[in-house]
């Protein structure tokens, strides 16, 4: 099992706490949240719509609480880093590249 990333094992009378990988809130594994069994990602329960959450269904079509895709690992969004990134290549250059410019130019 791959443990995610913002997974933060703080543990109070049993209850994790994890990261939410849409708004960033800390929030408590006792209460509603989603992971995302393609790509790990985990989410609020107030960000359930905002991620684009995709539930497996059962024998008789209703949704399940368990989540099989998310518009991350769907690639119809793109997290922070990835986007930097793409940016960085398309810009030919490096991040420090970048941060010595800005020193240079602030």
């Amino acid at each position: 099992m791959r443990i995610h990333k913002n997974f933060i094992n703080i543990q109070l009378f049993g209850i994790d706490y994890i990261t939410c990988d849409e708004c960033g809130v800390n929030f408590p594994d006792c209460g509603e949240f989603y992971c995302c069994e393609n790509c790990y990602r985990s989410f609020c329960g107030e960000c359930k719509e905002e991620a684009g959450l995709e539930f497996d269904t059962d024998e008789d079509g209703e949704p399940t609480r368990d989540v099989i895709s998310c518009k991350y690992c769907r690639n119809e969004d793109f997290d922070d880093e990835t986007l930097l990134e793409f940016a960085l290549k398309k810009l030919n250059t490096t991040k420090e590249q970048l941060k010595e410019e800005i020193k240079v130019n602030e």
